[in-house]
């Protein structure tokens, strides 16, 4: 009999209690906080132009002298020639590495045909190659120790009896 007396207590007590739960999480529950909004995809960040032309200076290699725009910067660097339509006769980029180490330089976004010397921080041309438009392999210096590299119009260094070997002046110092 104490049973049914508790079972009864129990079916009228207990929606009771239900409700006052319900009621009192109520009073205390704080609004779920409105999620941050995912942004929407950016267009992307990749360029779509040629930057501006950079500062250039004159380089003599061998008997030649050469306009080159410097590219100094991670920015620079990394746009380099791409979107360029073409070069002047005997101008170029070149590219002043951060630090002295192993260099590697595709042709993304680059329809200029091109070769490139990379250069000993003596201002020694240690390897030049030619680089193909959009070809987006990199090609590697061999040598581990390139502070810059020059690019110009491809076949430039032969016309002009450049080889690697040759010694370049007016190359700007590391900042």
């Amino acid at each position: 009999m104490k049973k049914l007396y508790f079972l009864a207590f129990c079916a009228l007590v207990t929606p009771r209690l239900i409700a006052e739960v319900e009621s009192s999480a109520e009073r205390v529950h704080t609004p779920t906080p409105t999620p941050t909004p995912i942004p929407a995809p950016s267009k992307s960040t990749e360029p779509t132009e040629a930057q501006p032309k950079l500062p250039t200076i004159p380089l003599k290699i061998g008997t030649a002298t050469v306009t080159a725009e410097v590219a100094d910067n991670d920015k620079s660097r990394t746009m380099g020639l791409m979107f360029r339509k073409g070069l002047e006769k005997d101008h170029g980029m070149l590219f002043v590495m951060s630090r002295v180490g192993p260099v590697g330089f595709w042709m993304k976004n680059t329809s200029i045909p091109l070769s490139i010397a990379y250069i000993n921080p003596d201002g020694r041309i240690m390897e030049i190659h030619d680089l193909e438009p959009f070809n987006e392999k990199t090609v590697r210096s061999q040598f581990p120790n390139i502070l810059y590299a020059l690019e110009m119009r491809r076949g430039w260094f032969s016309d002009n009896a450049i080889f690697p070997g040759t010694a370049i002046s007016g190359l700007p110092s590391l900042r």
